[in-house]
């Protein structure tokens, strides 16, 4: 909240916005009742590691609780964030978290929302969860 608080305040200071992307890791509670917590944990780590391995310098990624994490991109527009979102959901989708010579898929769903020059941060994060909810219903259906 501390560095979506700081985008913003730099989003007014020079009049450029950003976006927020939400990601959810699906299936997170199956992983975990049926391998344990250590592979949950795992499965955590390896949806980070894609996350940070494969935005730029200036994004910020966050676990933001449980299995959700934000992450916040400087001068980007919400088309392009969604694009580099489902870039992003691809890569974590594409080989399997190997435990105990067991594959398991990963898979998130992700929303974006377009941040504002002071946007309350609290207020951004809901909306980028509710854009995250309504691509999960549309996958879903």
């Amino acid at each position: 909240m501390r560095e979506l608080a700081r985008s913003t305040a730099y989003a007014e200071r020079y009049g450029m916005g950003g976006a927020i992307l939400y990601f959810d890791v699906n299936e997170l509670k199956p992983i975990n009742d049926r391998f344990g917590h250590a592979a949950g944990d795992a499965a955590l780590a390896r949806v980070a590691g894609v996350l940070s391995d494969n935005l730029r310098g200036s994004d910020f990624v966050a676990r933001l609780g449980g299995d959700e994490f934000g992450v916040i991109m400087p001068q980007i527009g919400v088309p392009q964030a969604l694009e580099k979102a489902e870039q992003l959901a691809a890569k974590i989708g594409t080989a399997p978290l190997l435990w105990d010579g067991y594959p398991i898929r990963l898979s998130v769903a992700y929303g974006a929302h377009g941040f504002q020059p002071r946007q309350d941060p609290d207020a951004a994060i809901a909306a980028a969860d509710r854009a995250m909810y309504r691509q999960k219903r549309r996958n879903a259906s």
